[in-house]
């Protein structure tokens, strides 16, 4: 059994560097650690057909390039 280490002792590190160390550094090494309950559960979606004028899905598929959002997120069938 390894020694626990003290996450006290761990220095305040920004999203890169809390990164890196949890990919060198395992949970249970740490003294006090135990898994949490917490469960992340995504809400059911539901898919639904629109009926859409050519113009209005062009306005939409521009907007959609505009905001980095593909279009295969918001139109299943073209």
């Amino acid at each position: 059994m390894k020694p626990s280490k003290k996450l006290s002792g761990v220095p305040p590190m920004n999203d890169k560097e809390l990164e890196a160390f949890w990919e060198k550094n395992e949970p249970e090494d740490f003294e006090g650690w135990q898994e949490g309950t917490l469960k992340f559960v995504r809400p059911p979606k539901k898919l639904i057909q629109l009926r859409l004028d050519p113009g209005d899905v062009r306005i939409i598929g521009r907007e959609s390039k505009r905001s980095g959002i593909d279009r295969a997120n918001w139109c299943a069938h073209g």
